[in-house]
């Protein structure tokens, strides 16, 4: 792996990037246009080729493959949003390699790719942000006290996840000798992981709304968590290509062979250009996060 100096105008281009990005996905109903998304792409491939270094081009361009053929995967099974996965591959482009950090001048981060970076600190933001964003959300939508959806079934989960991470914990700061730093994140993801455990129900509920297939949109996710095996089967069998990732072609099929079918369909997920951003503006300013916890 090759060392490469972190360009100014590349961070400025892509700053502004995903910053549209999570304003579309924040006030445009999680709806980023094609063309914004694919121009994205084309304009990151451009920064790559001004380097006019053939292993700069070589290795940000395998990076960028490599995350559009996994994205496409988890797309097609309806785990991350089209433009979810462009964005994370325009992000490779701009900054193949993870650079000196702008505020920690310390430490030496192993030239690994700068998206490494980026998805460890975008998880661990989208952890923590979960019951942040859906708490108050299914508070206002379910009109319900939301200790009320907590279930003989959540409780003990929520009980076996807390322990394990205090185990975890013990392990960490008795047996390795870690950080403060590291110590405290872990207990903030225990906390988040305890919560979204313990409301599953009342997270989820504020997620999905029941639809017809006349109300459907392409793109829409179906949450097949939520329906029985021989639902499933049985639609599956009427409509050719029944998914998880709804099309317009499954739409109009659905239309004809099952139109009062009422399916539950994710509507309000949380806007993933949210954590991206964070995840970029740490890996920006402290490189790869993991490298100082550890």
């Amino acid at each position: 792996m090759f060392v490469l100096n972190t360009d100014t105008s590349a961070i400025i281009a892509m700053t502004a990037m995903i910053i549209v990005y999570a304003l579309f996905d924040l006030f445009n109903n999680r709806n980023v246009p094609t063309v914004f998304a694919y121009g994205t792409l084309v304009l990151a491939a451009l920064f790559t080729l001004s380097t006019g270094s053939v292993p700069v081009i070589e290795e940000s361009g395998l990076i960028a493959i490599i995350i559009l053929a996994i994205g496409y995967l988890m797309y097609k099974s309806g785990q991350l949003g089209a433009a979810d996965v462009i964005e994370f591959a325009a992000i490779s482009l701009f900054l193949p390699v993870q650079g000196i950090p702008l505020l920690v001048h310390a430490g030496y981060q192993y030239n690994i790719p700068f998206i490494v970076s980026v998805f460890i600190s975008s998880g661990i933001a989208a952890l923590i942000l979960i019951p942040v964003y859906y708490l108050p959300r299914a508070w206002m939508i379910l009109k319900k006290p939301l200790i009320s959806y907590v279930s003989h079934k959540e409780l003990p989960k929520a009980i076996f996840i807390t322990a394990a991470y205090v185990a975890f914990i013990l392990f960490l700061a008795l047996v390795m000798h870690a950080g403060a730093a590291l110590l405290l994140l872990i207990a903030i993801i225990m906390v988040s992981s305890m919560v979204t455990m313990l409301f599953e129900k009342a997270i989820t509920g504020s997620m999905i709304s029941f639809l017809v297939p006349r109300q459907l949109e392409d793109q829409d996710i179906l949450a097949f968590n939520l329906m029985r095996k021989g639902e499933i089967t049985e639609i599956k069998k009427k409509v050719k290509g029944f998914n998880k990732l709804v099309s317009t072609a499954m739409i109009t099929e659905m239309k004809k062979k099952i139109p009062k079918r009422k399916l539950p369909v994710y509507r309000s997920a949380m806007p993933m250009a949210l954590p991206i951003l964070i995840g970029v503006v740490v890996s920006l300013l402290v490189g790869n996060v993991l490298l100082y916890l550890f």
